[in-house]
């Protein structure tokens, strides 16, 4: 059974693991989630099989990434391979925390989703300011640990009792049967019921009939526009317009913080891709698993121009407001362009969302990572898009299909 958090990391990054294993002491207590590190092995024992069992047994992996523990062979070679094998067939959810700066764009690690912010690694930050930020990796990897898998029981659900047998249903029945309970139950029947009626006529009388409820959008496997028209979108009251300037239809939004999406579908697991392009300097941002105007998955590509020049964001988005816990930021490799085209691929499995971007000037491919909310906000939603920042871009060729589907011609 994997219930444990496993902590992998550099022995040149000691005194970091001993910082990070002082601020979970007490959600180690609280949440009662056991916490394993290789100083766990007492001397004398086979250390490489109690890595592996430990590995075995691990529900969240928290990796202590530096340039040590990516230039460590034995991590390299023992650790990362079992761990990225068990989230890919188990779920086992790895974290990481940006110790220091490194080259971790260069390793399958950035694909995986990191607790902190990779710009201000925690070797930057000052001692209270660092605090701060353990306490929130502490309360991030205490909330992947102890989420429930989607196929566990809630704590405290209990099997109905049976029924009781028929000869004993059959006699409770007739006991209420006797003339000594039916009449005053009958008449306390007569009563009540006059009662409701005269009061539901008189409700009835001054209050407006209850609207009926909105029926739950239609999941669908495929979606796609070329965006020649808005009749398969909810969009913001400003903001959004077609553009043909191109001699062909393209979706222009301008500085329209509000979400607009495609109305009346929802999507699970999912790939999907379209282009844009950025008619500006302050990039781009659109929604996913959209479930109305205030709740969803924010995505934030800005620009050199932008509130955060070249960098890639994801947060959490509820009832309106991004939630600042949920932030995951990536440095881009290369500089956006006001003008260019990029090309978006989005993959969205359970609660991990990956994104790919390609710039049309270049064709190589920039891996933006992993953002996996680990309460799985959002499980299902729409597709749409939005401005953070005063943006404007154009957005063309959407579709939105099951994982894997090929291409269409």
């Amino acid at each position: 059974m994997r219930d444990q958090v496993f902590i992998s990391y550099s022995h040149k990054d000691r005194r970091w693991l001993e910082r990070l294993q002082t601020h979970l002491k007490p959600f180690e207590r609280t949440h009662r989630i056991q916490v394993w590190d290789d100083s766990d092995i007492e001397p004398g024992e086979r250390w490489r099989s109690e890595i592996k069992e430990a590995l075995a047994q691990a529900r969240v992996a928290v990796l202590l990434v530096s340039p040590d523990y990516l230039a460590s062979d034995f991590v390299a070679s023992h650790e990362l391979p079992p761990l990225l094998e068990a989230s890919a067939r188990d779920g086992l959810k790895i974290l990481w925390v940006a110790v220091s700066a490194s080259a971790y764009a260069e390793t399958e690690i950035a694909e995986y989703q990191c607790v902190n912010d990779p710009s201000r690694p925690l070797n930057s930050l000052k001692s209270a300011r660092l605090d701060e930020e353990l306490v929130r990796i502490c309360e991030a990897v205490t909330a992947a640990a102890t989420e429930p898998d989607e196929d566990e029981e809630p704590a405290g659900t209990q099997e109905p009792e049976p029924p009781p047998p028929r000869r004993a249903r059959l006699r409770a029945a007739r006991a209420w049967l006797r003339p000594a309970y039916v009449l005053p139950a009958l008449a306390a029947v007569l009563l009540v019921a006059a009662l409701f009626g005269v009061g539901a006529f008189r409700r009835a009388s001054r209050e407006e009939p209850t609207p009926r409820p909105t029926p739950p959008p239609t999941v669908v496997a495929e979606f796609d526009d070329e965006f020649l028209n808005l009749e398969k979108w909810t969009p913001p009251p400003t903001g959004w317009r077609i553009n043909m300037s191109q001699g062909a239809g393209s979706l222009e939004i301008a500085d329209q913080p509000q979400v607009g999406y495609a109305t009346g579908v929802a999507f699970e697991n999912f790939g999907a891709s379209f282009d844009l392009r950025l008619l500006d300097g302050r990039g781009a941002a659109w929604a996913l698993r959209v479930n109305g105007p205030e709740n969803y998955y924010l995505f934030y590509l800005s620009g050199p121009e932008g509130l955060y020049p070249n960098r890639f964001l994801s947060y959490v988005v509820r009832d309106g407001k991004p939630d600042p816990k949920s932030e995951r930021s990536v440095n881009l490799v290369e500089s956006l362009k006001a003008g260019q085209f990029y090309h978006v691929e989005v993959t969205a499995e359970g609660n991990r969302i990956v994104h790919t971007l390609t710039p049309a000037e270049t064709g190589r491919e920039i891996k933006l990572g992993a953002f996996v909310d680990p309460a799985g906000a959002y499980q299902r939603g729409s597709i749409g898009f939005r401005t953070v920042g005063g943006e404007t871009f154009t957005v063309d060729d959407l579709w939105v299909h099951p994982p894997g589907a090929p291409a269409p011609r």
